[in-house]
């Protein structure tokens, strides 16, 4: 039985690595791509994502990827009482 990889949870296409976002998407050429971060997993954009076809395009290579997505899946925000969080303690 093979172990699950956070990655694999989002819809990626390809290997090719973008070191800067791109100005197009190379898959619906849309020029709407958006920075992705991940809180706890990298100080930064992780990914980007193209706005119309949802998919995201890789900034580092899949396994630097999902070390960076590894550091963060313990963590949980709870987004319900957002006005509020800031009064309370990191989890």
């Amino acid at each position: 039985m093979g172990t699950s990889k956070i990655i694999d949870k989002f819809k990626i296409k390809g290997t090719k690595t973008f070191k800067k976002m791109p100005d197009t998407c190379p898959y619906c050429q849309c020029k709407k791509i958006h920075e992705v971060e991940i809180l706890g997993a990298y100080n930064g954009a992780l990914m980007w994502e193209c706005d119309y076809c949802h998919t995201f395009l890789l900034r580092f290579t899949s396994r630097t990827t999902e070390k960076h997505l590894q550091k963060a899946k313990n963590l949980l925000i709870d987004v319900s009482n957002w006005e509020e969080i800031w009064e309370q303690q990191p989890n």
